[in-house]
Order: C-alpha cells, then structure tokens, then sequence
C-alpha cells in the first residue's frame, strides 16, 4: 500500500495584487453610497406613480379572425397605454420618419 503525505490545510493569506484589486472594489462600491441615498428621499409634494393598475382594455379591440386584408383597417389599430389615450389634433399633427428607412 502506498503512503499517502499529510495534507497541509489551505493557508488564507492573498497577494498583494489580490489585496489591492478588492480595496479598488470596495473604494468604487463606497464611493456610491451618497448616490444610492439620494433615492431614499421623498419630499411631502412627491407621489409614487404606481403601475400596478391594468390599463383600460379598448371597446374597439381588433377580432383577429375577422381580417379579411393585409391592412389593419384605422379604427382597429392595436393599442397598449398605462396612461390613457393622447389628445391629438389631426389638423396640426405631423410625423417624421428620418433615418435609413
């Protein structure tokens, strides 16, 4: 049978360039702490937007099965919003497409 040497148990001692690169971290981590503290703050005329109501489902919702073209017809025009439909004037609207269209 073969002798087996004792193991020596693992030693907790780091390197310099260990020591270091952990003191870097840790000095960035610290140096965030005022950021993260600003965040904490709520003044008395502050509100929490909450986007946990569902949004208002359309009367108007578009019956896949009833296509009968490619073009999705103007009044059926699929349409998620948290916050209500905008108020657009038609008359003064314009859109721009600008780009590598």
């Amino acid at each position: 049978m073969k002798a087996v040497p004792p193991q020596t148990p693992p030693t907790a001692t780091i390197s310099r360039r260990q020591a270091l690169h952990k003191g870097l971290q840790w000095a960035g981590m610290a140096m965030t702490l005022p950021a993260w503290a600003a965040f904490d703050q709520q003044t008395s005329d502050e509100s929490l937007v909450s986007f946990e109501d569902m949004p208002r489902s359309r009367p108007n919702r578009l019956d896949w099965e009833m296509l009968d073209q490619w073009v999705t017809p103007q009044d059926q025009v699929f349409n998620v919003q948290h916050y209500g439909m905008p108020e657009v004037d038609p008359n003064t609207f314009s859109l721009t497409i600008d780009g590598m269209v």
